[in-house]
């Protein structure tokens, strides 16, 4: 299965608009990193251990949609896309694909709207977490994510989004181009990620 064009997919539009306005506003910044675009955060330092995140490198992903695979059937024990819980976006014209997932905001509006904390952080960790027993099914977390990376599955009647496979992501490890990585949060790490923002920027500025 092929994503098509942006063009022609108001929902991916919404989330170019929101990804471009980010960059716009975070660029060359360590608000680029709160907010958490293009990483995904864990936890914080727990022992000796460094938090990892979850980086995007869009100029690797080829489009192949293994991580959707990987992802849906580390969750639910069988490959169905539509329980993932990353999405690749593909924008055929200019020729690039962008693996999507939960970016652990640190100021989530899905934990904002959540009428019932089914949606919370956890004390001492960044990792945005679910309860699926406190959940009421309202959907509100799915219009509120601004990336679009909350979903409501009515097969399993629940909200899917990245856990980060209890810090072992599956999407990393079945990714063939590496296009995701599962590392250090350091400040050399950092630096690429806001070398990355900054190329992202530019991609969409000029599509």
């Amino acid at each position: 299965m092929r994503f098509p064009a942006v063009s022609s997919v108001g929902c991916c539009n919404l989330l170019r608009t929101g990804l471009l306005n980010a960059l716009w506003a975070c660029e060359d910044t360590d608000a680029w990193l709160s907010r958490g675009q293009c990483v995904a955060s864990t936890s914080d330092w727990i022992g000796d251990s460094m938090p990892k995140v979850l980086m995007i490198h869009p100029d690797r992903c080829t489009g192949c949609q293994n991580c959707e695979l990987a992802c849906s059937f580390s969750h639910e024990n069988q490959f169905r896309p539509t329980a993932t819980r990353i999405h690749v976006y593909s924008w055929e014209r200019e020729g690039f694909s962008v693996p999507m997932m939960c970016q652990q905001c640190d100021s989530a509006s899905c934990v904002k709207v959540c009428p019932t904390g089914a949606l919370h952080r956890a004390k001492g960790t960044t990792l945005v977490e679910y309860s699926r027993e406190k959940c009421i099914g309202c959907r509100m977390c799915t219009i509120a994510c601004p990336f679009g990376n909350a979903v409501y599955d009515s097969v399993t009647e629940s909200i899917l989004k990245c856990d980060t496979c209890d810090g072992d992501p599956a999407c990393v490890q079945f990714c063939p181009s590496q296009a995701l990585e599962f590392v250090d949060d350091n400040i050399s790490t950092r630096s690429r990620k806001r070398e990355l923002a900054g190329k992202f920027k530019s991609a969409f500025e000029g599509a």
